[in-house]
């Protein structure tokens, strides 16, 4: 399951049903439900100023949709395996995924095709975050360290130690300076 907020009016749920449900919180009620994944909802982020959304699911695939209609815009396929993380660098319009196909992925969302995908030589990526300025990649596995990636050069720069369990969640800073991350630890 998902969850991410729109405002403080909007709550949009992903769920094991393999549907996604927008929510109205000060009238307690169902906006919408949107279908079109095979598979249960795993991530969702949103972009431009809350009006679309892009949610990752078991059935491998990236849908992008349009809030304003509540219908799907566009499929990204390519990833052979569950859809686990997402994230967006919104003014470059760069997106990443990270799967249990060992890969992460860089989308060109304003082409709608993948730039290219990186084999994760440790394990499955579970969380994964991109600077706003698209230059970095943060990718987590089950392991217990942080990998970033240089997004120019598709390479890894370095390791992040000092967890003793898998990251579950990582986000870096607006000024891209700092890397929040957490974990079960």
């Amino acid at each position: 399951t998902a969850l991410v907020m729109a405002g403080m009016r909007t709550v949009i749920s992903g769920s094991d049903d393999n549907t996604i449900k927008v929510w109205n919180v000060p009238t307690r009620s169902q906006v919408a439900t949107l279908t079109g994944h095979e598979r249960q909802i795993l991530s969702l982020v949103l972009i431009n100023d809350d009006q679309t959304l892009i949610s990752g699911s078991c059935d491998s695939s990236i849908r992008v949709w349009d809030l304003d209609t509540y219908t799907e815009d566009f499929i990204l396929e390519g990833h052979t395996d569950s859809v686990q993380c997402l994230d967006v660098a919104e003014e470059a319009q760069v997106l990443v995924s990270g799967s249990m196909d060992r890969t992460f992925k860089i989308w060109d969302l304003k082409l709608r095709q993948e730039e290219c995908t990186i084999n994760h030589d440790r394990d499955y990526v579970m969380a994964i975050a991109i600077t706003n300025d698209a230059k970095k990649i943060a990718t987590c596995t089950v392991e217990d360290h942080i990998t970033i990636w240089n997004r120019d050069r598709r390479q890894k720069e370095f390791i992040l130690e000092g967890h003793t369990s898998g990251p579950t969640k990582v986000l870096f800073s607006s000024d891209c300076k700092r890397l929040i991350s957490a974990s079960e630890d």
